[in-house]
């Protein structure tokens, strides 16, 4: 059997502060790959996709993939505007900069910390709100029409992380990334080890400059499969109030996965790539 991670753990004589890092995030890694959804969670999403297998499961499944397909397209040619007006790039930006500055006088874990302090909290307030509006549509009905907005609120987690990291998100290069953070993210626990070893292969083809073996269609139509299969329940049966309600839950799962996802895939970017080796 292959090795989960593909960089493995770092033991024994003075490491560097990036080796530290690394060695840390590694393990964090790797409980996240091997994390288990919880019984509550699963009960749900078996509930809901036994009620949607009852009805049309090969149209559904197509229509969502489709829809999801769509979502993507759409928000990465011209949705990245409107979600810019949920929060203030400059200002993300410039608290980079900052922590950049700080951590270059100081060199210490406090300072590489302030990296991982406002990503998580930004990162929870995200998965608040998501569980409010959730159960809101469901109370009123909404069902596959809120696909693109769910769409939009995944990525714009994904967006954020990215430029608290120092990192761009309008190049295809990136956006093939972004969605291989979303497919590690919402992939069966089988298929998370595949999945990391992809977003560290784009990870290091944009970093070198190497061509990556995947384009921006197939990577959007790979991550609309996951997606369909992961929420498939959750999305379409809100039209129903009690199973809407319920789904939020979900929802806020789902959100959080992605945020731990992005933290994960691009810190270990930041770490291996921009960090310099310090004692």
């Amino acid at each position: 059997m292959a090795e989960l991670l593909t960089l493995p753990f770092l033991k024994g004589g003075i490491m560097t502060l990036k080796e530290k890092e690394l060695n840390i995030l590694l393990k964090e890694e790797l409980k996240f790959i091997k994390k288990k959804p919880s019984q509550f969670l699963k009960k749900e999403k078996d509930f809901l996709n036994s009620f949607i297998e009852y009805k049309t499961p090969e149209k559904i499944q197509i229509t969502t993939e489709a829809v999801f397909q769509s979502a993507f397209e759409f928000i990465f040619e011209e949705g990245i505007d409107i979600i810019e007006k949920t929060y203030s790039k400059y200002k993300l930006q410039n608290e980079y900069e900052n922590n950049k500055k700080e951590f270059n006088l100081k060199r210490n874990e406090k300072a590489l910390k302030k990296f991982d302090k406002t990503v998580k909290t930004s990162n929870n307030i995200s998965a608040f709100l998501t569980g409010v509006k959730s159960t809101a549509l469901g109370t009123l009905g909404v069902g596959l029409p809120d696909i693109p907005i769910f769409v939009a609120e995944i990525i714009r987690v994904v967006y954020s992380t990215a430029l608290k990291y120092g990192y761009s998100y309008e190049n295809e290069n990136e956006k093939i990334f972004i969605l291989s953070i979303i497919a590690f993210a919402l992939c069966e626990t089988s298929q998370k080890q595949k999945y990391s070893g992809i977003c560290d292969n784009i990870a290091e083809c944009i970093e070198t400059e190497k061509n990556i073996s995947i384009s921006l269609k197939d990577m959007e139509y790979e991550t609309s499969q996951i997606l369909s299969k992961t929420v498939c329940g959750t999305k379409l049966i809100q039209g129903v109030m009690i199973a809407g309600i319920l789904s939020s839950a979900g929802n806020i799962s789902i959100i959080n996965n992605v945020s731990k996802s992005a933290y994960l895939k691009y810190k270990k970017r930041f770490i291996m790539y921009k960090l310099v080796n310090k004692k």
